[in-house]
């Protein structure tokens, strides 16, 4: 194990391989004490950096972060909002409100993830939202 100041280090760190390392510790362990700074990496400037804290998000299954997963929908970079996207997937019916709100924006590439989102989690709610999208309600 990784001691926390260490830990800290490599997530503060300007190297961006540092930060991904920082982050696989923390899914590894399973460091929920690091949550917050796991939801900040998910704004890094570096999308590798971003992909990993999504990763670690979806290991972590900790509903905080949730709503930070769906606005990672809407990132530039495809295997961030592909990651995301998967992680929101686990949580199932809890992250249907989300990622609900994703479909109606005006970000066609957000919007594909939010429907692959919805197509995978395949409950009657998700499937219901896919509905009412095609009815145009």
């Amino acid at each position: 194990m990784m001691s926390p100041d260490i830990l800290l280090g490599y997530l503060e760190s300007r190297a961006p391989k540092d930060r991904e390392t920082g982050l696989i510790w923390i899914a590894r362990y399973h460091y929920l004490d690091f949550l917050g700074d796991v939801l900040r990496l998910l704004q890094d400037p570096v999308a590798d950096v971003r992909e990993q804290a999504a990763q670690t998000l979806s290991i972590l299954h900790h509903p905080a972060s949730i709503p930070a997963l769906a606005d990672a929908l809407y990132d530039v970079s495809y295997t961030v909002r592909f990651t995301a996207g998967w992680a929101l997937v686990s949580f199932g019916n809890e992250s249907i409100p989300y990622v609900k709100d994703v479909l109606i924006s005006e970000d066609k590439a957000a919007r594909q993830a939010a429907y692959h989102v919805l197509s995978r989690i395949d409950t009657p709610e998700s499937r219901e939202v896919l509905r009412e999208l095609w009815r145009g309600e």
